[in-house]
């Protein structure tokens, strides 16, 4: 039997309630007494699909992303693209990774941080971490 949603009429009480569908129009009665009816809910928009995060490379270096759609799009203007998204092809990896010396990792870190200063104010930085 499927799942219905409802909405009480008086204290505007949500609540789920298995039913067959030939009582699926039939009213509810809520824990406060009162007649519920059957609804259609949407869940709330407005929350983003991606977690915002500032670019660090590219033609968006320093400046935040807060969607997919975004994201997608900087990553195909600038040929980069996501480690899941591409299988790699078979045979030797087209792109060999530094070592992960100490110093590679220190400068590394500096040379993310140097970009965000240069391009990106404090307040935004604190706002999407």
């Amino acid at each position: 039997m499927p799942t219905y949603e409802f909405e009480c009429a008086a204290c505007r009480r949500r609540f789920d309630e298995v039913r067959p569908i030939a009582n699926r129009n039939d009213p509810a009665q809520c824990k406060c007494g009162a007649i519920a009816v059957r609804g259609i809910f949407t869940p709330p928009m407005g929350q983003p699909d991606i977690r915002p995060y500032i670019a660090v490379a590219g033609d968006r270096a320093g400046q935040p992303i807060t969607s997919r759609r975004e994201h997608r799009e900087f990553l195909a203007r600038n040929g980069l693209h996501e480690a899941a998204d591409k299988k790699l092809p078979s045979g030797r990896l087209p792109f060999v990774p530094p070592p992960k010396t100490r110093e590679y990792v220190v400068e590394r870190r500096e040379t993310i941080r140097r970009v965000l200063r240069q391009r990106v104010p404090l307040a935004t930085l604190r706002r999407t971490t």
